[in-house]
């Protein structure tokens, strides 16, 4: 046997991880079926070699059977006969938990998948053409109509992200084929690295998540608010909105090439910052729109008014994450001129905004690439910055 017979003979042991046997036993059985052990050579001696081989199978069965019973026997062996349960009744009425360190793998192996996708299916991608001017390739083997597509990315994300992620990717369908523009994708955050921050359940089937991820080759990072839902598993119900690389096409109305110097508030968003940063009264923000309120608080930072960019962040208590004198103190201290503060946020008047739920949101905006800008709806119903915004 290869590798590849192995691990799908052994799979079923993998997908029972309540019943499966000890470690040392799946190794041995693993070592047994590479060694051919349980695969004798052919001979001349075709009679009892079937037969023999056979019986080996049988006995590895058995075996298995033996040390499935006995691991759930003994996960089990505070039961009372009366009211044992078989595993599947125990099952059949709950929904198995997702850790820290598995929804970490989840959000990292959700990102492969999106990778995958937008590279054209993996290294195998089918052959490249031009179509009204524009260069494509075909879709890889595995991944030719919008099914397959589908049905590779909801391993990893609820069927509405999935479908909200095939939906923004240009794919045109030549020939009974999908295919798409022959770009490479380009993404500086390391999803896979990242890093749990807080972690909460939001009743049976949704986990809420801040996740820390790293920009490759950089100090900084980025933080952001993420959705797990039980959809037949555990599932991202999120897109990875900040790392779409070149393959994903930026509309016109977010492709700014406005020089960040000319950044400005608009002649109502002027005298709503004038109001804010004379009493830091909330109600002047509740007719603004999310991107309104996220440009005030650029403008409060590049003109040193760090009183008014505190108060433009949250409230809510599980998101603050530094107290206003700690953030006077930091903002003394690392003095970024107000051309660097534009330059980071430019884009962000053009941006749009997108409403993640009825709390959470971000602007998606377009500077050097795709980049987002977290927003939080106060429990007074009202938009504000979330902390760390964009990293």
């Amino acid at each position: 046997m290869n590798k590849r017979e192995v691990d799908e003979f052994l799979q079923p042991l993998k997908e029972r991880p309540d019943l499966k046997p000890r470690p040392e036993f799946r190794e041995e059985l693993r070592s047994q079926l590479m060694g051919g052990r349980l695969n004798p050579a052919k001979s001349k001696r075709t009679k009892w070699i079937p037969n023999f081989a056979a019986a080996l199978l049988m006995l590895a069965a058995v075996y298995i059977g033996s040390e499935i019973m006995f691991s759930w026997n003994l996960n089990n062996s505070t039961s009372t006969p009366g009211n044992l349960e078989s595993p599947a009744r125990l099952n059949s009425d709950s929904i198995a938990d997702i850790t820290e360190k598995e929804a970490a793998e989840l959000i990292g192996t959700a990102f492969a998948h999106y990778s995958v996708v937008v590279n054209g299916g993996g290294p195998n991608t089918g052959s490249g053409f031009k179509h009204d001017g524009v260069e494509y390739r075909y879709m890889g083997e595995d991944f030719r109509t919008k099914e397959q597509v589908l049905s590779y990315l909801q391993e990893k994300y609820s069927e509405r992200i999935a479908s909200a992620i095939f939906d923004e990717i240009p794919y045109i369908v030549v020939n009974d084929k999908l295919a798409q523009p022959n770009k490479s994708f380009t993404g500086e955050l390391l999803w896979a690295d990242g890093e749990i921050l807080s972690y909460k359940k939001d009743g049976k089937k949704a986990r809420r998540i801040e996740y820390k991820v790293h920009i490759e080759n950089s100090e900084k990072f980025s933080v952001f608010e993420l959705t797990l839902i039980y959809e037949n598993g555990w599932k991202l119900d999120e897109k990875l909105p900040f790392a779409y690389g070149d393959n994903l096409e930026i509309p016109d109305e977010q492709k700014s090439e406005t020089p960040a110097a000319a950044f400005s508030l608009t002649e109502a968003e002027q005298a709503v910052y004038e109001k804010f940063s004379a009493d830091y009264n909330e109600e002047h923000l509740r007719d603004l729109e999310p991107v309104s309120i996220a440009k005030l608080y650029v403008i409060a930072g590049s003109e040193n008014n760090y009183e008014a960019e505190y108060a433009l962040y949250t409230d809510r208590e599980e998101y603050v994450r530094w107290t206003e004198e700690e953030h006077l103190e930091i903002s003394l201290s690392e003095k970024t001129t107000k051309e660097e503060i534009l330059e980071i946020y430019n884009g962000i008047q053009n941006g749009k905004f997108i409403e993640k739920n009825e709390n959470h949101g971000y602007i998606e905006f377009n500077n050097n690439g795709l980049k987002g800008f977290q927003m939080i709806k106060d429990e007074d119903g009202i938009w504000n910055v979330g902390f760390m915004p964009i990293q």
